[in-house]
């Protein structure tokens, strides 16, 4: 590291409102990116579970058709 980056990082470090809003913002933006990960897995999932269950299964489409009217009837 050079001498200018290791006294801004120190700067940084002795002034606790930048260090929490610092903290804050990056753990907003892992939040919401989490969320939104989270809700494309979702829907994907959910997506392929709809069509395996019209493709009439004999036995694991039933079970998915379930599934996925369950999950429609409590959106």
């Amino acid at each position: 590291m050079e001498d200018s980056s290791v006294a801004e990082y120190v700067e940084f470090l002795r002034s606790p409102r930048r260090v929490i809003w610092s903290n804050f913002l990056g753990g907003a933006a892992r939040g919401l990116g989490f969320a939104f990960g989270a809700s494309v897995l979702a829907a994907i999932g959910l997506y392929l579970l709809g069509q395996v269950a019209w493709s009439n299964l004999p036995l694991i489409g039933k079970y998915i058709g379930e599934i996925v009217e369950f999950v429609e009837l409590n959106r």
